[in-house]
Parts: structure tokens; C-alpha cells; sequence
């Protein structure tokens, strides 16, 4: 970061056309901005991603999830409730 160096604020990167230039917010005071300034005002991060960051995906089924010979099975009949 830089500040200015007239009244000791962070300077902010301004568009003027397609050129760049360092602006006081407090004074205006404007610099030249250069390839020198460029590695002040670059920030990187680099964030690791494991397994267990991952987005699963589920598919859908084509076919229903119970069959007819399991719906026999599930006579309700044979399935006892319990009364609140």
C-alpha cells in the first residue's frame, strides 16, 4: 500500500480513461501509477481444497425406489402404531 505524501493517507488506485493513477481520498493529490506499484496493490490468496470441501452430487433414479414385490412386503397390517 502506499500513502501520500502530503498528508500521509493510503493512496487508491483511480481510473482517468484507460489510465491508472494513485489518488489521495482526503487531498486528491494524484501519483503516476506505474509497474512499481502494481506488486503494493496485488493481493493473493491461495486456498487449498480437500475431499471433504467437494460438492457431492446426487443422481437422480430413474426407475422408483420400491418395487412392487417390496410394497407386498409392507402390508400395513402387519405394522403396529403407537397412539400419543
Amino acid at each position: 500500500m502506499q500513502f501520500c505524501p502530503i498528508c500521509d493517507n493510503a493512496l487508491f488506485i483511480k481510473r482517468k480513461g484507460k489510465a491508472k493513477v494513485l489518488q489521495c481520498p482526503s487531498c486528491g493529490n494524484k501519483i503516476p501509477f506505474n509497474e512499481e506499484h502494481k506488486r503494493f496493490y496485488t493481493i493473493s490468496t491461495v486456498i487449498e481444497h480437500g475431499p471433504k470441501d467437494m460438492t457431492h452430487i446426487a443422481e437422480e433414479t430413474t426407475g422408483p425406489a420400491v418395487t412392487e414385490d417390496d410394497r407386498e412386503l409392507l402390508d400395513e397390517d402387519e405394522f403396529e402404531y403407537q397412539e400419543d
